[in-house]
């Protein structure tokens, strides 16, 4: 959320708007000395039923809304795996796949290099 004096909020932001989640435990800002481009790093220390991990946020102007808006560029999840203990390890075409004692199995895309949420392990019990 930002404010502007004189006009008021605006608007809240968290998971609904593609945050990693709703509270936030850190903020760092970059700034392109080339262009100018602002980009916010915004930490989530994985209050409540998400995962620690941060999202890369550009901040953008509105006219319609007071304070400033954001566009989403990405999230990373910090502690991707479940759980510590791994029971299962594969690999094929694909990319890696990776199940633990605790559900959802867990894959890594070798076509985007980003690590991805699969089903979680009740279907195939």
């Amino acid at each position: 959320m930002s404010y502007e004096p004189g006009v008021g909020l605006g608007q809240m932001y968290g998971r609904s708007q593609g945050l990693v989640g709703d509270s936030v435990d850190g903020i760092a800002k970059i700034t392109d000395p080339s262009t100018g481009q602002v980009t916010m790093f915004v930490s989530h220390n994985g209050e409540g039923p998400t995962r620690p991990g941060f999202s890369e946020v550009n901040p953008q102007t509105q006219s319609t809304q007071p304070g400033l808006g954001y566009s989403i560029q990405d999230t990373t999840l910090i502690d991707v795996l479940p759980s510590n203990t791994v029971t299962a390890l594969t690999s094929d075409w694909w990319g890696v796949h990776i199940a633990t004692d605790e559900g959802p199995m867990m894959h890594w895309n070798g076509s985007n290099s980003e690590m991805e949420q699969g089903a979680p392990s009740s279907p195939f019990c």
